[in-house]
């Protein structure tokens, strides 16, 4: 990920580092337009970038470019979510015919989040994403950014990764914590609705993960499972939450 943007690289900067990584035979991808408007966008385009992330100052000259390229629209709904910096931009991009993605984003300074069914939930609710485009450009979208054919889909010869939801529609996805399970390639990752299961091979172990728990009781954005304070007494094997 190369970063054209205020504060980072310039236009000119960017294109001679990406014509550098493309001798050596690596693939572009660009963040560009999150706190500005640049040039970045023409860039990708130019040299073929598998994405281009962000992109809220992103002009209509921008988007009819993408939409005429190879290179998908990651948007970061997160990062939306964390600086309200723009509403319903997912339209655009969408209308315009744009092949789109959706990422956490995550890092501590602006999407400090691993929740791919929260980043469909805020793609819904703040980007003007439809619940099936949210959970296209999630999968299929992000297989694309990746220029990856072997996941983002269910079909012969492609990787078996799949979700099993805890629901009777996928539109739940858009507002309820209702994953369960993943499975990739075969092996089942248990997943409850707070978030993923973690496993603890002593007691003294999950002693000290229950203690960090109750501690974050009160949080909003840091909630144990209710299920700590009941396997906390048990005797013997591993322990999870």
């Amino acid at each position: 990920m190369f970063f054209c943007d205020q504060g980072a690289f310039s236009g000119e900067q960017t294109r001679r580092i990406l014509a550098a990584g493309k001798a050596a035979g690596l693939q572009a991808r660009i963040h560009a337009n999150q706190l500005s408007h640049s040039d970045a966008v023409a860039i990708a385009v130019e040299y073929d970038a598998a994405s281009a992330d962000h992109l809220g100052q992103s002009s209509i000259k921008d988007i009819e470019m993408l939409a005429a390229s190879n290179t998908v629209a990651t948007l970061l709904p997160g990062a939306e979510f964390s600086t309200q910096n723009h509403e319903k931009i997912g339209r655009k991009f969408l209308d315009a015919g744009v092949r789109v993605a959706i990422a956490s984003d995550c890092n501590p300074g602006s999407s400090y989040t691993t929740s791919m069914s929260f980043c469909i939930a805020a793609a819904v609710n703040l980007l003007g994403f439809t619940v099936e485009e949210a959970l296209h450009a999630a999968t299929a979208g992000g297989a694309a950014a990746l220029r990856r054919t072997d996941i983002g889909h269910l079909a012969p010869g492609a990787r078996a990764d799949f979700a099993i939801l805890d629901a009777p529609s996928y539109i739940h996805l858009a507002y309820r914590q209702v994953l369960i399970s993943l499975n990739k390639l075969g092996r089942t990752e248990k997943e409850r609705t707070h978030g993923t299961s973690r496993n603890f091979n002593s007691r003294s172990q999950f002693r000290g993960h229950y203690r960090h728990c109750s501690r974050q009781r009160d949080s909003s954005d840091l909630t144990c499972c209710a299920e700590c304070d009941a396997k906390i007494s048990r005797p013997r094997g591993r322990f999870s939450c």
